[in-house]
């Protein structure tokens, strides 16, 4: 059974509860405050987002070794034609940037897609749901448009520099040579 006080105005809730609580020590009575109350809601809503964080970290981290992944089959293919642009006269550098440029690109396009499906997500949100968190306003934000699609560029840059640099060491006599390409 469940029972419900309402004190008189001025009345320090806290020691009210005290005192019922050492009177009712041996009865195992739980005994909350509003305040408690909205207190224990407020460490359940920050651990789900310290939760959510660390799953929206992960998941940066999985699409990061999956672009490292791609980025080195897409060198791995690309061996031969970055041997003629340096046979043509190209320097390394000019065949690195634009390789990178390529992926930046491609970052920029996957932070851009991220931003359209989660604005979508939310569309999606019943407002039967909003109002029961008490109409809640919530969007999708220029500040966190910026986050995403420089978060997106940002990863796909960083995971897939490594494999682009296996460029550098691309020689111009490997056209000359027969047999395996797989390696630079």
């Amino acid at each position: 059974p469940r029972a419900y006080l309402a004190l008189p105005a001025g009345t320090d809730a806290n020691q009210v509860r005290r005192d019922v609580r050492e009177k009712l020590r041996a009865e195992n009575v739980w005994i909350e405050s509003v305040a408690s109350r909205e207190a224990r809601a407020g460490r359940i809503i920050e651990n789900v987002e310290r939760f959510l964080s660390l799953v929206g970290f992960v998941i940066v981290v999985l699409g990061g070794i999956g672009v490292w992944s791609v980025t080195r089959v897409f060198v791995r293919q690309k061996i031969k034609s970055v041997a003629i642009l340096k046979c043509l006269g190209a320097s390394t550098a000019q065949v690195l940037s634009t390789y990178v440029a390529q992926v930046a690109i491609l970052g920029l396009a996957g932070g851009a897609t991220g931003v359209l499906l989660a604005w979508f997500a939310m569309r999606m949100i019943p407002p039967s749901l909003v109002a029961s968190f008490g109409g809640v306003t919530y969007g999708v934000t220029a500040s966190a448009v910026i986050q995403g699609v420089a978060v997106g560029v940002l990863v796909s840059l960083l995971f897939a520099l490594v494999p682009l640099l296996e460029v550098r060491r691309v020689k111009p006599m490997l056209l000359l040579r027969g047999g395996d390409t797989g390696q630079p």
